[in-house]
């Protein structure tokens, strides 16, 4: 059966058609969840976004589901060519986390995560050998880092805030890996999100994630 509705529609009591993309509430509040793919489809090329804003990731260039993810399906990235966009409603600039499960197949090369690229000079890049975010002539990056092991499931999360240092951090399996004490500055979050290659096609990921997930940071939190 095919369900098309456009603006949104309550359609039972805990799933909910925001523009156009089913939403199940996900934890006791979702108000700073503005990305959840937990890849539970596990069919065709649209991963759905469970969180309020609708940012649903196309699957490309054979990109391919996996019944074997970290919890149920996830989905397998071939290392040359497969890569997913989605839409970045809600992701802010200014503060922020990314965070998923990775099973690298293989560690070699620059491959990444997830980038967020507005122009050459204004972008967040997640790698398994770089973390950086430019902004014009500013810049915060990691360099230095205990990057996921191959044959593995790896918990990693990126937390960025200009509020106060340190401005980047990173966490491996919930632990506080890394950070930067350099401030950046104001950059431009873009609309759509690369998961798997960079923006610009390249650098792709070679292994499988699963529950990728971005959200705000409370005030407290920044």
């Amino acid at each position: 059966a095919l369900l098309d509705v456009n603006g949104n529609a309550t359609v039972g009591t805990n799933l909910t058609l925001v523009n156009g993309s089913l939403f199940m509430p996900v934890a006791a509040s979702d108000d700073n969840i503005t990305l959840y793919l937990p890849f539970s489809e596990a069919i065709g090329t649209k991963a759905y976004d469970r969180s309020p804003t609708g940012n649903d990731a196309t699957l490309a260039n054979g990109t391919a589901w996996n019944l074997t993810g970290r919890a149920g399906a996830g989905v397998t990235f071939d290392g040359v060519n497969d890569y997913m966009n989605a839409s970045t409603s809600g992701i802010n600039a200014l503060n922020g986390t990314i965070m998923f499960w990775v099973y690298h197949a293989s560690t070699s090369g620059t491959q990444t995560y997830a980038m967020v690229s507005q122009s050459a000079t204004s972008y967040l890049v997640f790698q398994n050998n770089l973390i950086r975010i430019n902004a014009s002539s500013t810049e915060s990056s990691i360099s230095t880092f205990n990057a996921p092991s191959a044959n593995r499931w790896t918990h990693v999360a990126l937390v960025w805030s200009n509020s106060s240092s340190p401005y980047l951090k990173y966490y491996i399996d919930g632990r506080l890996d890394a950070t930067s004490t350099t401030v950046f500055g104001s950059w431009t979050v873009a609309s759509q999100i690369f998961i798997g290659s960079n923006s610009t096609g390249g650098q792709y990921l070679n292994g499988t994630l699963d529950e990728v997930a971005s959200r705000a940071l409370e005030h407290v939190e920044r």
